[in-house]
């Protein structure tokens, strides 16, 4: 007993602790997909161990006095790591039963995204009271529709509102009848969309609207998130149909990259840093510092740029069945429910994954044999393959229709010259509108 009331075994065990605090936030984000805070609590435990001391310590002395002002720097330390922790977590995403996240409503935030200090984005997104990101320069009324379906690419990763697909559509078609309505999310895709008609998510919104017609952005790497990737709602086969499972665990998920993270060697150097990126102070006042390498030491800019892992290396002609299935359902649903089109723009030569134009053959196929309506980047942007073609030949830094080498979504012209290809089809009558069935 005398052991526990001993200094030294506190201050050892208080040592002890702090990799089993660290080891258990990693576990707790793999398992649960929270943070736990590890700084804070190793923070308020060296807090209480000086609080004890000073306690314990002879009144009046000099010891005591040193104990009680030496206290305040572990509580500082544990306060400053939950204020900044409630400050990162001011998001407009948050967890969702039905579709694993979607977006808070009336939510804002805003972003900075910085690289060696050069800011890649400085932006500010805000979502409105459906939880759908703000459009702007639209139509309120509800009398015809356009709907956009999709992942980041819809949603306007790394822009400002204004910037985003669905906002420069209704900029360029200028139109007192029509409203856009954007349902993208960072991370959805085809099984978010399907999921979203099928719960019956928007129907406020589909229930005004008179005339309708649907457009979904499609990348390559959607085929991925229907395995669980990125997480989301969960769709498994049966049957030739896809058939809602609820959601996606965090195991399910992480389970995509235990191998990758596994497989990477760090050094002692590098594995502490790794543990002080855990700490939100480190990373508010530290975090920036040679951004370009550690990024480019991760798997995700192994090719010199940021681009989605093809690790599933899935079969082109066995394995994309799941995702078709989800496409088709997706069709089915909106045609039967609001006699809706879905048209697709798929990024074909998309430098955004790893595989590129893997799939691409593949989609166009499976497209054409349902008569879905599509359009390709390539075919909207003519000039769009050089892109690609200067990354290939190493050119990092001029990217036309990209944000950055370190942010590879589609930037603001991108979107600019796909609204105004797809305004020229509506307003020459290619695309219309069409009633509801009633």
């Amino acid at each position: 007993m005398k052991l526990f009331k001993h200094w030294i075994f506190w201050a050892v065990l208080g040592i002890a602790l702090v990799p089993v605090i660290l080891k258990l936030d990693g576990i707790a984000q793999r398992r649960l997909d929270i943070e736990i805070v590890p700084f804070a609590w190793i923070g308020l435990y060296w807090f209480v161990f000086c609080v004890a001391l000073s306690i314990k310590a002879a009144k009046n002395s000099r010891a005591k006095l040193i104990y009680a002002y030496v206290s305040a720097l572990p509580l500082c330390l544990s306060l400053g790591e939950v204020f900044l922790s409630l400050q990162a977590k001011n998001d407009i995403v948050a967890p969702d039963e039905i579709l694993g996240f979607a977006h808070k409503p009336n939510a804002s935030v805003h972003r900075v995204f910085k690289v060696d200090e050069q800011i890649v984005y400085d932006i500010q997104m805000n979502t409105d009271e459906n939880a759908l990101r703000v459009t702007t320069d639209t139509n309120k009324n509800y009398q015809k529709c356009i709907h956009f379906y999709g992942g980041s690419f819809t949603a306007g990763a790394g822009l400002n509102d204004s910037q985003t697909l669905p906002s420069l559509l209704a900029k360029a078609l200028d139109s007192q009848e029509i409203s856009v309505v954007n349902y993208g999310i960072g991370g959805g895709g085809a099984h978010t969309m399907l999921a979203r008609l099928e719960s019956d998510r928007d129907s406020v919104i589909w229930e005004q609207c008179r005339e309708n017609v649907s457009f979904y952005i499609a990348i390559p790497h959607h085929i991925y998130r229907t395995f669980g990737v990125l997480g989301g709602a969960k769709y498994k086969l049966e049957n030739g149909k896809a058939v809602y499972k609820g959601k996606f665990s965090p195991e399910e998920r992480n389970a995509f990259w235990a191998p990758i993270q596994n497989a990477q060697i760090f050094s002692v150097a590098e594995r502490l840093a790794n543990q002080l990126q855990k700490s939100f102070i480190y990373k508010t006042f530290f975090g920036e510092a040679s951004k370009s390498a550690s990024l480019l030491k991760n798997r995700l800019y192994s090719n010199g740029y940021m681009a989605n892992i093809d690790f599933l290396n899935l079969n082109t002609t066995t394995d994309l069945e799941l995702y078709f299935a989800i496409l088709t359902r997706s069709y089915e649903l909106l045609a039967q429910k609001y006699n809706s089109e879905l048209i697709v723009i798929l990024w074909d030569n998309d430098m955004h994954a790893e595989f590129l134009d893997k799939y691409d053959e593949a989609l166009k196929a499976f497209l054409r044999d349902k008569h879905i309506r599509f359009y390709t980047l390539s075919e909207i942007i003519p000039d769009y393959p050089k892109d690609l073609e200067r990354v290939k030949a190493g050119d990092f830094e001029h990217f036309a229709y990209r944000i950055s080498r370190w942010d590879t979504h589609p930037n603001a012209l991108a979107n600019e010259r796909i609204a105004k290809f797809l305004a020229d089809k509506i307003q020459s009558g290619e695309i219309t509108t069409t009633p509801k069935e009633r």
